[in-house]
């Protein structure tokens, strides 16, 4: 069973797999999420948004994956 997302934290998920898109084209197959917000004790504003991303198979022999990763995650300071 799936609830819907909390309208702040959907946006930012939606916002973080663009960026994943533009660092890692067609890398995310998939994406879970999990923490407060699957628990059902997601606070706006004060709980981070923890998510599960798998990658393609494409990706993981890619010397640049690693790089990219890092890029994608600095990217998402806090908002």
């Amino acid at each position: 069973m799936s609830a819907p997302l909390p309208p702040d934290a959907a946006t930012a998920i939606r916002s973080y797999l663009r960026a994943a898109d533009r660092v890692l084209p067609g890398g995310i197959i998939a994406c879970a999420v999990t923490g407060s917000i699957a628990l059902g004790a997601y606070r706006p504003g004060r709980s981070d948004i923890d998510l599960v991303a798998v990658i393609a198979d494409e990706w993981l022999d890619r010397p640049d994956l690693i790089r990219r990763l890092r890029l994608l995650h600095l990217s998402q300071g806090p908002a």
